[in-house]
């Protein structure tokens, strides 16, 4: 009996050694995530609270050149109260996130002191374009996402929603979204909603 314990001790020293060396391998930059596919879209950038006057359209003028013409207004239209990105998070007001994208992967900071990490997935423009850079003046790219990390308050802290970038001559967005829900250890949840309008090109995806 003495015997079989021992081997099997070994045994689970030899797996254990293994399963560390495996982790060792497939670290963060190689194991599950899809950095080649993710280049084409860049959500990096700081959201807060809608304050935009207005997104510059370009419109046919009969001749078959387009011209600056008309402005759409997206002035304040957050629907959120005050100047909260996140509703109702425990502890410190939410009032900034700031998304780092590098390829699939995501890193979340918020104003309060939280950090969390996660991916995108299933970028696509609402003509149906994904993997590409040639991207039209108008469309629209979506992309999912989930991170998980603590809040600025200690709690471990789930964030899921939706990636919107408008774009803006050529591979760029004119403004990007950031939609979904804030999900907090003990069931609170909250809303999320910001913008980020600074135009930055849409290719690249990385640091």
């Amino acid at each position: 009996m003495k015997r079989i314990l021992a081997v099997s001790a070994v045994a689970m020293v030899a797996a254990m050694a293994m399963l560390g060396c495996e982790w060792s391998t497939h670290g963060d930059d190689v194991q599950g995530y899809n950095d080649t596919d993710y280049q084409w879209v860049n959500f990096s950038g700081s959201y807060q609270k809608y304050y935009t006057t207005g997104v510059l359209r370009y419109v046919d003028n009969g001749t078959g050149t387009e011209e600056a013409k008309a402005y759409d207004s997206y002035e304040d239209e957050s629907k959120l109260s005050g100047d909260y990105v996140v509703s109702k998070a425990t502890g410190k007001a939410v009032r900034i996130l700031t998304v780092s994208q590098k390829g699939q992967r995501i890193t979340i900071r918020d104003n309060a002191g939280g950090s969390f990490t996660g991916t995108i997935s299933a970028p696509l423009s609402a003509m149906g374009k994904n993997i590409t850079t040639n991207l039209i003046d108008g469309d629209v790219v979506e992309a999912s996402f989930s991170a998980s990390g603590k809040s600025g308050a200690g709690l471990n802290t789930t964030l899921t929603g939706t990636f919107q970038g408008w774009v803006m001559a050529g591979p760029a967005f004119s403004r990007r979204t950031i939609t979904g829900t804030w999900i907090e250890e003990g069931g609170r949840t909250a809303s999320i909603y910001g913008t980020d309008r600074i135009a930055a090109t849409s290719s690249g995806g990385g640091e």
